[in-house]
């Protein structure tokens, strides 16, 4: 059962099928471009339809109820050439005739070089994409025929291979043409893809070509080879995964795109508080609710744009109208401009909220001009120090850092850091503890890193003076303070190893793990009593000493010791005394020594 259609041709009516009324539509139409680039060309064409009237009444007399695509055929084989209408001419006398002038066109002005016989093909020959023949885009098809072939079943293999062996560079290729290459839409331009000449009789045959090929019921059916048939399928296998691939890709993509503009519509319009860091660093940012805005009319259409081709990628030409090239350079400038605007303005956004959450971050931890995180004044009070000062460096708002244990090398310990941030300015820290001690004899004892000279352990008197200095050694050129170099038994006297419980054999994989560290101690001082308070800094003008040009110090411990005569100065071991039993007093250490040494010596074994 077919649907039929009632048609007026010059105030007379019609019935016919609906395949037929699209083969007639399609030959009118073919037959009207092409004699309107020829003088008088609207007369012909205006003949033709009359003829075609002519002859449709014809079949209504003979009693057809409703014309059919074979009667359409027949009608347009029966008007032949149009040019040859006025004189009376039947279509086969009209097709010889055509033949004979070919003839003789080629007998007298044919090109006689093989040069010119190639010029002369390719300037009856243009590029299109064939999309009567496609599996993609039919760009391969269009190439075949360009160059002459018919098959492009060799051309689809060598274009699968060439992808492999070329990483894709082949497959950029393919894609650019498919942009840019137009479809051959009209029978004209099926003709001039294929070579063929450009007359009234070609295109009356490519228009029944092309309405065979789109009922296959009515032309008859050819058996495929099954090799050939094998490989078209594995073929169109290929391209449906291929077609799944670039969806997924795709869709991967747009989701993307609208979860960034819903995002950013909802960073612009409302607060969160889980997010309270960004959404006070967009506060905090002049005009970063309108570039919100902005972004997200600018994703919007590259995602409209993008799901339109993703459509027509998967469903085909289902209107059997192309994308002309106007309109795709239209859509690939509105992807691309509103792709590069919402990038740009995003990624000076991204840079402010960055900057300004910085900023933010900054001002909330910054108390009497010292920045600290919150989580590292916790562990400072936890660790009963304090933090005086502190300019242009530690800029990341921390001073913990970690290092591996001298005690078992299977832990990390910490250790306070300094580390300066503008090289034309110097660094100033001032790291300080105060505790209460009875009456009698100390020193000050450190395990320290410095770049450079310029930084020092210190006490201060009753008058708010830093006394007893202790200058922390560089640590490249003195040599001599590195606790990789202390023998055992001076290494003992040190209150901060003397903890530890080791043994003689167990200082060699100490003294490994503690080489890059250095000791220092004070002289012994006497303290009346009461509070004391130590330090260590970098601070010229609390120690009146050249700060130097240190750019990092580390501390790894730093601590008050009764002193009984067991002063002890690495590099001058007749300064050491007896081994004693010398307690601490008060220490102050980021790290607790492990219980023995011997566990992170047997722990290295295994």
């Amino acid at each position: 059962m077919k649907k039929n259609i009632t048609i007026n041709m010059f105030g007379s009516l019609y019935a016919i099928d609906e395949d037929a009324y699209a083969l007639l539509k399609s030959y009118l139409e073919n037959m009207r471009r092409y004699f309107s680039k020829k003088e008088g060309g609207d007369e012909i064409a205006d003949d033709v339809e009359y003829r075609v009237a002519e002859l449709m009444e014809e079949l209504k007399q003979s009693g057809k109820e409703a014309c059919d695509i074979d009667d359409v055929q027949n009608i347009i084989h029966r008007i032949g050439d149009p040019e040859q209408m006025d004189s009376g001419e039947t279509a086969d006398s009209s097709d010889a005739a055509s033949t004979d002038s070919e003839e003789t066109d080629s007998e007298t002005g044919a090109p006689s070089s093989t040069a010119d016989r190639v010029t002369d093909w390719l300037r009856r020959r243009r590029l299109y994409r064939d999309e009567d023949d496609k599996m993609l885009g039919g760009v391969l098809s269009g190439l075949c025929h360009y160059f002459g072939g018919t098959d492009p079943l060799l051309w689809r293999i060598a274009m699968v291979l060439l992808c492999f062996l070329s990483f894709s560079t082949v497959a950029i290729i393919y894609l650019v043409l498919w942009l840019f290459v137009p479809a051959a839409q009209t029978a004209e331009q099926k003709l001039q893809m294929r070579g063929k000449t450009v007359n009234a009789q070609n295109i009356n045959d490519e228009v029944i070509r092309n309405a065979t090929a789109a009922n296959p019921a009515s032309a008859p059916q050819q058996k495929e080879a099954r090799g050939r048939s094998l490989i078209n399928t594995l073929l169109h296998a290929m391209v449906i995964l291929l077609k799944v691939g670039v969806a997924c890709f795709v869709g991967m993509i747009i989701v993307g795109m609208l979860l960034a503009a819903f995002t950013v519509l909802t960073f612009a319009t409302t607060s969160f508080t889980i997010l309270t860091s960004v959404t006070e660093a967009l506060n905090a940012i002049p005009y970063s609710t309108v570039s919100l805005v902005v972004i997200a009319f600018c994703l919007l259409p590259a995602v409209g744009i993008l799901l339109y081709l993703l459509v027509r990628f998967l469903t085909g030409n289902t209107s059997g109208k192309s994308l002309s090239l106007g309109r795709i350079v239209l859509l690939v400038l509105s992807l691309v401009l509103s792709l590069c605007v919402a990038g740009i303005l995003g990624g000076i956004l991204i840079k402010n909220i960055g900057e300004a959450d910085v900023k933010v971050r900054r001002d909330k931890n910054t108390e009497n001009g010292i920045y600290l995180e919150a989580s590292e004044r916790n562990r400072l009070a936890a660790d009963g120090v304090h933090i005086m000062k502190l300019e242009n460096c530690n800029n990341w708002g921390g001073v913990y850092e970690q290092h591996e244990s001298f005690f078992n090398d299977e832990v990390v310990d910490s250790h306070w850091a300094f580390v300066r941030d503008l090289d034309n300015q110097p660094m100033i820290f001032d790291l300080q503890k105060t505790v209460t001690l009875p009456a009698g004899n100390y020193r000050l004892e450190i395990i320290s890193q410095a770049s450079a000279a310029g930084c020092f352990g210190y006490t201060v008197d009753s008058a708010g003076v830093y006394t007893n200095l202790v200058p922390l050694p560089a640590y490249v050129k003195d040599v001599s303070s590195k606790i990789g170099r202390t023998p055992y038994e001076l290494a003992y006297t040190m209150d901060y190893f003397k903890q530890a419980y080791y043994t003689k054999e167990d200082w060699d994989d100490i003294a490994e793990r503690a080489k890059r560290w250095s000791f220092s101690a004070s002289q012994p001082f006497r303290h009346a009593g009461g509070t004391i308070t130590f330090g260590v800094t970098c601070d010229q003008s609390k120690t009146l000493q050249p700060s130097g040009s240190c750019e990092w110090c580390n501390v790894c411990d730093m601590r008050i010791v009764e002193d009984r005569g067991q002063f002890f100065v690495p590099g001058a071991p007749n300064q050491a005394g007896a081994v004693g039993n010398a307690p601490v007093i008060d220490t102050v250490s980021v790290t607790q020594p492990a219980q023995s040494a011997k566990t992170g010596k047997k722990n290295k074994k295994k």
